[in-house]
């Protein structure tokens, strides 16, 4: 598996999701109107456009001001998804370790900036690779794809 490959398969995952809030029908259920509400936040229609058919998400600040004016709990504005524990956060740090001890990959290396030609420090693309394999792989085996 390759960057361009991981980097695909995160866009479709995030693909599934694009359930992340309740706001289209927490606005009906008020009988606010997107326009009012656009208003009452000063957010650009386009902005709230997005955020209404879920292309785009409000950031935390966004959604509490979304929930007092529209007098719902912060969690009724952001859609819950139930996840299954499969143990994944400490299998990553697990791997983590292994890949940068046993397998010696950094987790910087330094590279020339094409524009600036300056060099700078970046997360070492191997060991993203890498990462995200496992992740994908740990993820099939316990039935999450």
């Amino acid at each position: 598996m390759n960057f361009l490959t991981i980097s695909i398969k995160m866009s479709d995952d995030s693909k599934e999701n694009n359930g992340l809030n309740n706001l289209k029908e927490l606005l009906g259920k008020s009988g606010m109107s997107a326009r009012i509400l656009g208003l009452c936040l000063n957010i650009h229609k386009g902005t709230l456009s997005n955020w209404n058919t879920n292309t785009t998400q409000p950031n935390l600040d966004d959604v509490e001001r979304i929930a007092d004016l529209l007098e719902e709990d912060n969690h009724g504005v952001v859609v819950n998804k139930e996840r299954v524990k499969t143990g994944l956060a400490e299998a990553i740090v697990q791997e983590y370790k292994r890949l940068t001890k046993e397998v010696n990959l950094p987790l910087y290396v330094q590279v020339k900036d094409k524009k600036t030609k300056k060099v700078k420090k970046v997360y070492n693309p191997k060991l993203f690779e890498a990462i995200w394999a496992f992740i994908v792989k740990h993820k099939e085996e316990h039935g999450q794809q």
